[in-house]
């Protein structure tokens, strides 16, 4: 029987703004880079990790290979003070096939039967998606994972909008809501007679993000 003795602490860090997100292009597996405005987002999200949860302490930070996550990483892990840094495949974002690099809109026109299904049926009909049962079990897996390695331990995972949202959403048994730039879960993981059980303990975000959130990003974010 699996049980940790002790529960674990794992924090989500969606990564900092880019261009695409600016302009509400999906990017998913493109590997875009952090503008101007992200790396500031990455650390204000160390300054609200720091101060707005001064009891814990960051022991380990992981991130997705992409280069928006690991520079958002970079930045959060030197501004806490955290030298444990490594790349965690399992957080890259979802691979969203034809739709990467368009908007919504230029989806819409290029694929009209698209336009004719639910906005969230539409999503997970793109032709080269990932299915979202592939996604929700990678975020799955992270948290399982990192409950059973790290016992009683802090991890931050710094990742991306769609992963972050469906995953967590799965887990916790209802929708957490549209994940900003630098938007910061905290969950508790713990296995209880074999059982993963999870509680959210802190969210940055909330339903005013989604109202001032751009609408092309929102439109990016599976849910």
């Amino acid at each position: 029987m699996r049980t940790a003795a002790k529960p674990t602490t794992i924090g989500f860090v969606r990564h900092g703004q880019t261009d695409w997100n600016a302009v509400g292009r999906f990017q998913g597996s493109s590997d875009t880079l952090l503008n101007d405005l992200g790396r500031a987002q990455a650390a204000q999200a160390a300054d609200y990790l720091r101060d707005q949860l001064p009891n814990i302490r960051w022991s380990a930070v992981r991130h997705s290979p992409l280069q928006r996550a690991a520079e958002t990483a970079r930045i959060i892990a030197a501004s806490i003070g955290t030298t444990d840094l490594r790349v965690l495949p399992s957080l890259a974002e979802r691979d969203w096939g034809v739709a990467e690099g368009r908007t919504w809109d230029e989806l819409m026109q290029l694929w009209p039967p698209l336009a004719r299904l639910d906005p969230f049926e539409a999503r997970q009909q793109i032709p080269g998606v990932e299915p979202r049962e592939l996604l929700d079990a990678r975020g799955r897996f992270v948290v399982e994972s990192t409950t059973i390695q790290y016992p009683g331990q802090t991890v931050l995972m710094v990742t991306h909008g769609t992963l972050l949202r469906s995953s967590l959403s799965e887990l916790l048994g209802g929708d957490i809501g549209y994940v900003p730039n630098a938007g910061v879960a905290v969950l508790e993981a713990q296995f209880t007679d074999d059982q993963l059980r999870v509680r959210l303990l802190d969210k940055s975000f909330g339903e005013d993000d989604q109202q001032t959130a751009p609408e092309g990003d929102r439109a990016t974010q599976s849910r």
